[in-house]
């Protein structure tokens, strides 16, 4: 394992999760519910996600939820009914913001350097 960066006494973990549904979230909250009480004391935690932050919080005690749309998903009207439309433009406008928002994550995950990033579902 890496040491970390200058200015930081710990190493970092990132933790990517979609918001779209709560499958993914849910998973990762799982997974920081184990991660917390074993890692917490030696490494900072960062969850970030566009997942309501409650999702995380209702099973770790502290770790941070930084606001962030990994991906677009999948837009629905209601529980059933998909918006093809309004999901379409969805993801022509996370293609278009493609090469801003990869830039600001690469520059902030060089500055974190963590020791480990996870992800589930999300490309960027």
């Amino acid at each position: 394992m890496s040491r970390p960066p200058p200015g930081h006494s710990k190493p970092a973990v990132a933790i990517y999760a979609s918001g779209h549904g709560f499958g993914p979230a849910t998973r990762m909250a799982a997974l920081l519910e184990r991660l917390e009480p074993a890692l917490g004391a030696d490494f900072d935690l960062h969850v970030r996600s566009d997942a309501p932050s409650w999702l995380f919080h209702e099973t770790t005690a502290g770790t941070p939820v930084h606001r962030v749309a990994p991906d677009p998903g999948v837009l629905q009207r209601n529980a059933l009914d998909v918006d093809l439309e309004a999901t379409i433009r969805a993801h022509e406008r996370f293609a278009d913001s493609w090469e801003r928002c990869l830039s600001q994550e690469a520059e902030l995950l060089q500055r974190m350097a963590p020791a480990v990033v996870v992800s589930d579902i999300p490309p960027l």
